[in-house]
């Protein structure tokens, strides 16, 4: 190539990119030296970030003795200081609504909570909150956003909400004017179902209290999800209003009858369980819908399931298992007893796990005694009765006997269902204040019988199984 058509190219590509080929006009401006000065600044306007509402929220976690809140989150709505802030500076008060049970009745209280350590995270404050164990005033109820109040260093900031992730993964519904709290695994393919009926402490309206008192909440984790299966299972729980002695066996029916239709439950596959209260009606359920359960887990139940229920429980193969602490002073281990004794004469599937006591973690030692009546604890925990845990220390191996007294009135077996309680005056102590089947109660009328009654407790691992939600798992209608 020659040297000019050389030139010629390089000139052409640099007209090309100073932008003077292709019609362009040349910059007319000079040409200015760099300079070594900086440039000055161009004065640039910043948006007017927008103010940060203060605002708290309260923060639950589900444990054994039910689902205290623990802390509190706190926006200030500037980069938080800890060092700016004392646990003095924090005045959060509530006004609550419990059972008292050496009253025997619901009591309301106001109170001011404790905050014991404060952590700052951007612009918030992390409270943690002083929660005694088994105390109910520390405990969340469904009113909590609207009754917590908190004052910071003189000023009143608001209330954002309740978190409380393991009750939150439950929905609320009401069929047949009854509350209910239902788990939905996130699933198609059919799953089993197991039925919580909660105990006396949890009737009313407060539709978190039937999952959150007795550790409910533990069925969902996905490390017991999962021995259901690869679907999961669904977890209901009703709740008593109180209006009645038990869940109504009909209006449970209806709720689970609106669940079924809904989802996909294994109905060969429905387990029915409770505690204490929750424990009889546990018995009512089975007594009036043998065909339905694959499996019942009444835990220290309050009644004793008869001849007759359990007659047609050995026709439908249903099998029971009886979970029942023999110390304890509220619902006797005895009904647990006579209960087992009635089945294993029909020839009905029937199984029991005694314990000697009931422990379970931040419970104080003296209160070891009182908390005999908690035997849900072990289930809910999902027992093995081996080791040197709780279930496993306080596990009773081989049978167990206790002396049964049952109460008689003018010649029939007492039921305590008859007795209204919502009479004014009612007190537990006082059978002057009695009104029991529509009549005023004569205590003269009353005579007892007494006899002993005994039944075997094993290990799950005894039945072919590593803990109990793996055997209630395997349970099948039919089979």
């Amino acid at each position: 190539m020659k040297r000019s058509n050389v030139l010629t190219i390089v000139v052409s590509a640099l007209l090309i990119a100073t932008g003077i080929f292709a019609g362009c006009t040349p910059a007319t401006e000079p040409v200015t030296e760099p300079s070594d000065e900086a440039p000055e600044p161009t004065p640039t306007t910043e948006p007017t970030p927008e103010p940060v509402e203060k605002s708290f929220t309260l923060i639950a976690e589900t444990i054994d003795w039910g689902e205290p809140i623990t802390s509190m989150e706190v926006v200030v709505g500037e980069v938080a200081a800890k060092e700016a802030y004392a646990p003095e500076d924090f005045v959060l008060g509530t006004t609550v609504t419990y059972m008292d049970y050496t009253l025997g009745k619901k009591v309301t209280e106001d109170i001011t909570r404790v905050v014991t350590e404060i952590t700052a995270v951007g612009d918030k404050l992390i409270c943690k909150l002083q929660a005694t164990p088994l105390d109910p005033k520390c405990t969340a109820y469904s009113d909590s956003v609207d009754v917590y109040t908190l004052s910071l260093k003189g000023e009143d900031i608001p209330c954002a909400g309740l978190v409380s992730p393991l009750v939150d993964a439950f929905m609320e519904g009401n069929t047949a004017n009854t509350n209910y709290r239902l788990f939905a695994p996130e699933t198609e393919g059919p799953a089993p179902m197991v039925l919580w009926l909660h105990g006396a402490g949890e009737v009313g309206t407060d539709n978190r209290l039937p999952i959150s008192a007795n550790l409910v909440t533990n069925w969902i984790l996905p490390e017991n999800q999962v021995i259901f299966g690869e679907n999961g299972a669904y977890v209901l729980a009703p709740q008593c209003d109180g209006t009645r002695m038990g869940h109504d066996p009909a209006a449970v029916k209806a709720i689970m009858d609106e669940v079924i239709a809904k989802y996909n439950v294994d109905t060969t596959r429905i387990y029915v369980g409770g505690c204490s209260m929750g424990g009889m009606s546990t018995i009512d359920m089975v007594t009036a819908y043998p065909d339905l359960f694959a499996a019942a887990f009444p835990i220290c139940c309050a009644s004793i399931l008869q001849p007759e229920a359990a007659s047609a429980l050995a026709e439908s193969g249903t099998v029971t298992y009886f979970i029942h602490c023999i110390a304890d002073h509220v619902c006797t281990v005895a009904n647990s007893m006579k209960s087992y004794m009635n089945l294993e004469e029909t020839g009905a599937k029937v199984h029991s796990t005694m314990f000697d006591n009931v422990m379970f973690n931040g419970l104080p030692e003296e209160y070891i005694a009182m908390a005999a009546h908690n035997s849900w604890v072990y289930v809910h925990n999902n027992f093995d009765a081996n080791g040197d845990d709780y279930d496993g220390t306080y596990y009773h191996d081989g049978m167990a006997e206790a002396e049964l007294v049952q109460k008689y009135y003018k010649g029939e077996l007492y039921d305590w269902t008859k007795l209204d309680r919502s009479v004014e005056g009612f007190s537990y102590d006082d059978q002057s204040t009695w009104i029991y089947n529509g009549e005023a109660y004569d205590a003269t009328q009353e005579t007892q019988t007494k006899e002993t009654v005994s039944c075997l407790s094993v290990k799950p691992e005894t039945l072919g199984y590593q803990d109990f939600f793996s055997w209630l798992a395997a349970q099948k209608l039919g089979e």
